[in-house]
């Protein structure tokens, strides 16, 4: 009776680790979301400072 007692203790200690494991992920992704940086207009495909489009043209 002890033993499955303490099986059981074990698994639910496992599925509260891994619930509280879970919870810790999705309120860091979520900090992550809403500490991004907010792209300017100069951040798109293409363009802007450090795109490199204006250092790697070829000369004609």
């Amino acid at each position: 009776m002890k033993k499955m007692a303490a099986v059981l203790l074990a698994a639910a200690g496992a599925a509260w680790a891994f619930r509280r494991s879970r919870a810790d992920q999705a309120e860091a992704d979520l900090w992550a979301e809403a500490t991004d940086p907010i792209d300017g207009p100069s951040s798109g495909p293409g363009g802007g400072p450090g795109s490199g489009s204006a250092d790697t043209a070829s000369p004609r």
